[in-house]
């Protein structure tokens, strides 16, 4: 079976990690905006930054283990 490289699990790592921050930041703006507030507190960047980030299709493209499994049974 197929085993990922380690540059490409750190590389994945990476790409999760700066899009929980994306995320985090559009909704730290989004809540700003909503409020009209020019900070936030503490508790509230601890509880958006502890939120786990959605599933996306490229999450289930990147646990493909196999090119096999890529291909329908017929």
């Amino acid at each position: 079976m197929y085993r990922r490289s380690k540059f490409i699990e750190v590389l994945l790592e990476i790409r999760k990690e700066m899009s929980a921050e994306a995320d985090f930041d559009v909704d730290l703006f989004s809540e700003m905006a909503r409020t009209g507030s020019t900070s936030v507190t503490e508790k509230d960047r601890k509880e958006m930054r502890t939120a786990e980030p959605p599933n996306t299709a490229d999450d289930a493209i990147a646990r493909v283990e196999s090119h096999t499994d890529l291909v329908p049974e017929t």
